[in-house]
């Protein structure tokens, strides 16, 4: 049983990023709550185009999670044909038992089931923006 060893500057970067991540997402409800306060004193049709707005931004970040679904079947893809995770060459965050034949192959399936439940989320955001938008808009 090989075991990939962890890489102890790819924990501080990980640590960085999800520190900055959590700011990101702390700011952002501070500014959304903001921008609700505001909108709450629109007349109705002026907030009604904001919403719409909102709809639109929505309905960009639901496009732009297309390239991760891509990822992640391209990434289960490569476990399932190379038969091992993590895959050579990989940085780990931790000490992580590397899984060869079947066992990999059932991970790499797992990757893109996720990759797929993914796709229908997005596609679901996606049609309840496009549905919601033009619902408003009559």
């Amino acid at each position: 049983m090989d075991i990939l060893r962890a890489d102890r500057r790819l924990r501080v970067v990980a640590a960085i990023t999800l520190l900055a991540i959590a700011t990101l997402g702390a700011v952002s409800l501070s500014l959304v709550d903001a921008w609700l306060a505001q909108v709450e004193r629109l007349p109705p049709a002026a907030g009604l185009r904001q919403l719409r707005s909102v709809l639109v931004w929505l309905a960009g970040i639901g496009v732009t999670l297309i390239a991760p679904v891509a990822y992640l079947w391209y990434f289960g893809s490569r476990v399932r044909m190379v038969r091992q995770f993590p895959l050579p060459g990989s940085r780990v965050l931790r000490d992580t038992v590397v899984l060869r034949e079947e066992a990999a192959a059932r991970r790499g399936k797992f990757i893109q089931l996720l990759a797929v439940a993914l796709a229908l989320c997005d596609a679901a955001l996606l049609f309840l923006c496009w549905r919601l938008y033009f619902m408003l808009g009559q």
